[in-house]
C-alpha cells in the first residue's frame, strides 16, 4: 500500500510540479505594422507567458520594413532562432531581402522586457525550480510517516 502510494506521488511530482517549476517565462507582444515610427510592444500592451518546456530562450525581434514601417515582437524562442547562421534567425531571411532586422534573445525569466533593463525580483527559475522541487520530493516522501504509511 505504501509502495502504490509513493509510485502516485512520485509520478504527480515528475508529471505536474517539476515541469511547471522549472518552464521559462518571457513577454509576448506581436504589433502590428506600425506607421510613422513606435510599435505597440509598449508596456501596456505585452503579456506574460510561460514558455512551452522546448524553448528555452525569450526573445525580441523588430523588422524595419520601410523607414517608416516597423514591426516588433516579445516571445518565447529556441537557441537556434538565436543564431545569426541559422535558417530560424528571421533576420538572417529579412537581411537578405535589404530590410533592417535586430534579434536579441536573453535567458531568464522575463529578461526581455519593455524598457530599461532591471535586476530580476524575483528569483529565477535556475533557483526557484530546484527549490520547489526538493519541497515536493520532501513532502512526498515525508507523507506516508505523517498518515502512518510505513
Amino acid at each position: 500500500m505504501a509502495t502504490a502510494f509513493l509510485f502516485i506521488s512520485g509520478t504527480f511530482l515528475v508529471l505536474f510540479i517539476i515541469p511547471a517549476a522549472l518552464s521559462l517565462q518571457c513577454y509576448d507582444c506581436s504589433s502590428p505594422v506600425q506607421v510613422s515610427g513606435g510599435t505597440s510592444c509598449s508596456a501596456g500592451n505585452v503579456k506574460k507567458v510561460t514558455c512551452p518546456p522546448i524553448y528555452d530562450r525569450c526573445v525580441t525581434v523588430k523588422i524595419s520594413m520601410t523607414p517608416d514601417v516597423t514591426v516588433e515582437m516579445r516571445n518565447c524562442s529556441s537557441s537556434l532562432v538565436c543564431d545569426a547562421q541559422s535558417n530560424f534567425n528571421p533576420c538572417k531571411m529579412y537581411k537578405a531581402q535589404g530590410k533592417d532586422c535586430s534579434i536579441e534573445c536573453c535567458q531568464g525569466d522575463l529578461c526581455n522586457r519593455v524598457g530599461p533593463t532591471e535586476p530580476p525580483s524575483k528569483p529565477s527559475s535556475a533557483v526557484l525550480g530546484p527549490t520547489l522541487s526538493l519541497g515536493a520530493l520532501l513532502f512526498a516522501l515525508l507523507l506516508p510517516k505523517i498518515f502512518g504509511f510505513n
